[in-house]
């Protein structure tokens, strides 16, 4: 089965943050404002880490859980209005630049400061972090 790389997005509002699968790598985002999950359906070979799940009607749902890694965050992230983290921001290099699980892995390769931020964007920088091909 091919994995799904899920990796340095913001996500806002809707019903969930993201719908999962069973061999998904899900790092470095933010999903914030859910109705009701930020994760849901997150299952078997998955992994959920280094993500900030912010003001959802619920983090994630009981199958997801199980899930669910280092490195997670529960707070507002301090998003600007164009979706860009503040100095202040829990986000601020507070992703991972290498992460294997099952066989995936991620390398982000462009990031500033100490590690990626979560998110899209990176504090004082353009879009988050570039990464290797999967291998």
């Amino acid at each position: 089965m091919e994995p799904i790389l899920i990796y340095n997005n913001t996500v806002m509002g809707g019903r969930w943050g993201v719908v999962g699968g069973t061999n998904m790598l899900i790092l470095n985002n933010i999903f914030q404002g859910a109705s009701q999950y930020g994760v849901r359906m997150v299952q078997a070979n998955s992994r959920v880490a280094y993500n900030d799940l912010f003001g959802n009607a619920q983090a994630y749902d009981a199958t997801s859980q199980s899930q669910l890694a280092e490195g997670m965050l529960y707070s507002d992230p301090l998003l600007d209005t164009d979706y860009r983290p503040l100095s202040s921001s829990s986000v601020v290099d507070a992703g991972i630049a290498h992460y294997s699980h099952n066989g995936q892995v991620m390398d982000v390769t462009d990031f500033l400061g100490s590690a990626p931020d979560m998110g899209a964007y990176e504090y004082g920088g353009g879009a988050a972090g570039r990464t290797k091909p999967p291998r």
